[in-house]
């Protein structure tokens, strides 16, 4: 598949052509990158690409590959769940429902699986998360749209 070209605006300074845009991904993103058609934005030589993060994911120009590479919504972070219940003892029986959130999208939702939280007042759960890797292949990022300011001529 390929990516959807929209151009916004084109034009020149100097001896060299600027395109600002917006590419719009496709249903199967391939391991490496998506390549881009230069000649879709008017160049026969790209001499930089600016990417706009977009959907949460962050995107980078591999100029030597000619692609663009999309990167996952997260960096090494930790998540520390803390349950509240006014002091009181809260039973290890009872099931919390969590949800997480990102950029808008509901990513996970009451998986039924347990979380298991320590301590008998305001126990507590730390959930790591892994560092921001390549998007995997085939993933569908079609609905993502990078806003682009690409200089070449």
């Amino acid at each position: 598949m390929a990516l959807t070209y929209a151009p916004a605006k084109r034009g020149s300074a100097g001896d060299l052509r600027y395109w600002i845009g917006t590419i719009t991904f496709d249903s199967s993103y391939p391991t490496g990158g998506e390549s881009i058609t230069q000649e879709k934005m008017g160049f026969h030589t790209v001499h930089s690409i600016t990417l706009s993060s977009a959907d949460g994911y962050t995107f980078e120009y591999d100029k030597t590959n000619e692609k663009i590479i999309a990167y996952n919504p997260v960096s090494a972070h930790t998540h520390d769940f803390k349950v509240f219940d006014r002091g009181s003892t809260v039973a290890g029986t009872n099931r919390l429902g969590l949800e997480s959130f990102a950029a808008g999208a509901k990513i996970q939702a009451n998986s039924g699986s347990d979380l298991t939280l320590t301590g008998t007042d305001n126990p507590t759960q730390s959930n790591t998360v892994a560092a921001g890797s390549q998007v995997a292949n085939a993933t569908d990022l079609s609905a993502v749209a990078v806003h682009v300011h690409a200089w070449g001529n």
